[in-house]
Parts: C-alpha cells; sequence; structure tokens
C-alpha cells in the first residue's frame, strides 16, 4: 500500500467551513424572517455554491488516491456503511413523514 503524505491546505479548510455554514443557513431559512426577496436570493442563489464547493474539495484530496485500489475499497466501504447506519436511523423519520408507519406497524 502506498504511503501519501498529509499536507495542510488552510484555504481549502476555510471554504469548507464557509461552506458548511451556507449549508446550515440553507436548510434553516436564515433570512427569511427579514424578507422574502432577501432570503431567497442569499439562501438558493448565493450560498447553492456550497455543495460543489464539498465535491470539488473531496475530488482534490482523493484525486492522487483514486488509482490505489486498495485505498478505494476501503474508502468506499466506509462510506457503504455510513449510508447504511444512517438509513436506519432514519427509517422512523421517514415512516412518521409519509404515514407508511400507520400502514405496517
Amino acid at each position: 500500500m502506498k504511503k501519501y503524505v498529509e499536507t495542510n491546505y488552510k484555504y481549502i479548510d476555510i471554504l469548507k467551513l464557509l461552506s458548511v455554514f451556507m449549508i446550515v443557513s440553507i436548510h434553516c431559512k436564515l433570512f427569511s424572517d427579514i424578507d422574502f426577496g432577501i432570503s431567497y436570493a442569499i439562501n438558493h442563489v448565493i450560498f447553492r455554491i456550497s455543495v460543489p464547493i464539498f465535491l470539488f474539495s473531496t475530488g482534490f484530496f482523493i484525486a492522487e488516491k483514486i488509482l490505489d485500489k486498495s485505498y478505494m475499497k476501503k474508502y468506499l466501504f466506509r462510506i457503504l456503511k455510513l449510508y447504511v447506519v444512517w438509513t436506519i436511523m432514519n427509517l422512523p423519520l421517514i415512516f412518521d413523514y409519509y404515514g407508511v408507519a400507520d400502514q405496517v406497524f
């Protein structure tokens, strides 16, 4: 297995931190109590860049590792485990939201 050098990319970390605040703002509808137009402009136009920022930063960090099959296998397995765990944890909420809980249970 190939050894990778850990490098600190301070500006990418700052950009990802700002993106986290943008995503929280989108989900919480941060400026909706001030004005609908301002809220829409900020949350649905300006802050929508946060998801591509995460996509590009992930691609940047995984680019050299993607050719290492053993690393990718471990990486994908870890992502799959997280997906399964969070899906199972959210099933009661999904059932309740769609009214499936009344029909199944």
